[in-house]
């Protein structure tokens, strides 16, 4: 997983640090990439288990016109968490990967403010272990979320809340906060 870190977080700031301009006067044609942190809880429905895990993610995406941009994620866990709860004692749990693709709908607030509405599709794969057992669990589910996007000073700080998985009785969702830079 050090190895992956590594490579995506080398990719994503070397992304980042190709442009300097984070809003232009138009948008259409321009392509962004990011670097990103998530706090997210993964959590039953039925209230049997609940764990906070942290991942990083890099994201690429371009503008179809001032409103419109298609965008796609990977990433990658930072933190696992332990569940104690119910039949889930001493269990691990862990983000293997995420990998997706959205639309972000969005309006101009001013020369500083993009907020947006995000909606895509998300894989996930959460690993679990318990004692010498363990397991993997991808889904894939529809996505939706709501942000802002900041521009300062060239450079881009983007808030997210977003709900990336919610199947088989589990729901995996949170906010995030990147660093965006267009080119």
């Amino acid at each position: 997983m050090t190895q992956r870190l590594t490579t995506l977080l080398s990719a994503s700031v070397f992304a980042c640090t190709m442009a300097s301009q984070a809003f232009a006067d138009d948008t259409h044609g321009k392509r962004y990439a990011s670097v990103d942190i998530g706090f997210y809880g993964l959590e039953s429905d039925n209230g049997n288990f609940e764990a906070d895990l942290t991942h990083i993610s890099g994201r690429v995406g371009g503008y179809l016109n001032d409103n419109l941009a298609l965008e796609a994620r990977l990433g990658t866990g930072v933190t696992d968490d332990t569940i104690n709860e119910g039949i889930f004692t001493d269990t691990d749990i862990s983000l293997r990967y995420l990998v997706g693709a959205y639309m972000r709908i969005g309006a101009k607030a001013g020369d500083q403010l993009f907020p947006y509405l995000l909606l895509g599709f998300t894989r996930a794969d959460f690993e679990t272990e318990t004692g010498s057992n363990s397991s993997n669990d991808a889904e894939t589910d529809t996505s939706y979320g709501a942000g802002i996007d900041f521009n300062l000073s060239g450079l881009t700080v983007a808030l997210e809340y977003a709900n990336l998985v919610d199947k088989n009785d589990s729901t995996y969702s949170g906010f995030s906060i990147g660093l965006k830079s267009t080119f």
